[in-house]
């Protein structure tokens, strides 16, 4: 079964598009081309796609045109599991996906009660899926024992609403942001089992995460304004920066910290701090430095104390406990090779380069 809307419109107060498939084998598809799927109304679907048998799948694709719902309990897209081991897939490339009002979810992954296993990947890479209203969400994921689910969200597209993923007993739902461009998420995200940050690009995330596993950055560049109680961990080649709250934070060897001065806060870990040797510390400064220079201050703050020293150059920095002022060993470098920040030790006292810690000189 396969339903393609290229152009025109579709309206409803009711489902607007529903296909299900029922018999082994099958696949029942959904494709939006162009043109316009909406409906108002309490408990409305704009696209609702479901399979109903173990070896059938169902697919939703949406590369251009509209689908809005609008309504208290509304719905853009219900991707459907009604059968053990089922699969499915959703696939926003472009176009929007939009839903409006109270409990309201653009997106939703759904697996009937008392079913089990089966998986639904929902790919995010262009475009933009937006949820407003009273705990509205973007993407939801409600699923059940053993299913294995996945989310990924690119650079390319805009997201706009809260990311949900239901876990119940051992179903599990991972969030992976790629990308080689820049993207921007700043809503809040809870219930997923892992985050992973990919690809060259850079994400910037500012919401808060909650009931998630570790958040790994495996590659390119995460810039964190938010607050987790997850373990961060920073693979090699890859960057943090930002001024957000973590919990266990790790630095691989071969990865980078990056702080910018014009920030007036930087990174706290309200766990320990696990840093290698071989990380590398960068410090860039526009014109607009927030900091003063000629006083210590503190670019991660910890609640233990840091197992490993961070090396730069030739030497490295040592993190302070929360609270405590930075001492910043040997030099830290700005963006600009005619400057260099002066050594002291950690209790601010000048060290062999003179002047106060902090205070830019001449090489």
């Amino acid at each position: 079964m396969a339903v393609t809307i290229s152009d025109g419109s579709v309206s409803a107060t009711d489902d607007g598009i529903a296909t299900y498939i029922n018999g082994a084998n099958g696949a029942a598809t959904v494709d939006v081309t162009g043109g316009t799927v909406e409906v108002t109304g309490t408990n409305t679907v704009a696209i609702r796609n479901r399979v109903g048998n173990a070896t059938s799948t169902g697919t939703v694709t949406i590369s251009g045109g509209s689908v809005a719902a609008s309504g208290n309990y509304s719905k853009g897209i219900v991707s459907y599991l009604g059968s053990d081991e089922g699969t499915s897939t959703v696939t926003i490339s472009g176009g929007t996906v939009t839903a409006d009002g109270n409990r309201a979810y653009a997106i939703e992954v759904y697996q009937i009660a008392g079913e089990t296993g089966g998986s639904t990947t929902v790919t995010l890479s262009g475009g933009t899926v937006q949820a407003t209203g009273t705990d509205a969400r973007a993407v939801d994921f409600d699923t059940r024992d053993g299913s294995t689910n996945s989310l990924t969200i690119g650079t390319a597209a805009t997201v706009i609403g809260d990311l949900f993923a239901q876990t119940n007993n051992t179903s599990t739902t991972d969030l992976t942001f790629n990308g080689t461009g820049s993207g921007t998420f700043s809503a809040d995200i809870e219930g997923f089992a892992s985050i992973t940050k990919t690809d060259t690009g850079t994400w910037t995330l500012s919401g808060n995460i909650t009931n998630s596993g570790d958040f790994t950055v495996a590659a390119g560049t995460l810039n964190f304004g938010g607050v987790t109680t997850s373990l961060v961990n920073v693979q090699s080649g890859a960057v943090l920066t930002g001024s957000g709250t973590t919990g266990d934070l790790t630095f691989d060897a071969g990865s980078t910290y990056l702080v910018d001065l014009s920030s007036s806060e930087f990174l706290d870990s309200t766990g320990a701090a696990t840093i290698d040797a071989d990380t590398a510390l960068e410090v860039v400064a526009g014109d607009a430095i927030a900091q003063d220079l000629d006083t210590p201050f503190a670019v991660l703050t910890h609640r233990h104390q840091c197992q490993q020293r961070v090396r730069h150059g030739g030497g490295g920095f040592r993190l302070p406990r929360r609270g405590a002022n930075l001492g910043c060993q040997h030099h830290l470098r700005d963006a600009d090779p005619g400057r260099r920040f002066r050594r002291c030790r950690s209790n601010s006292e000048p060290e062999d380069g003179g002047g106060d810690c902090g205070e830019p000189g001449s090489r």
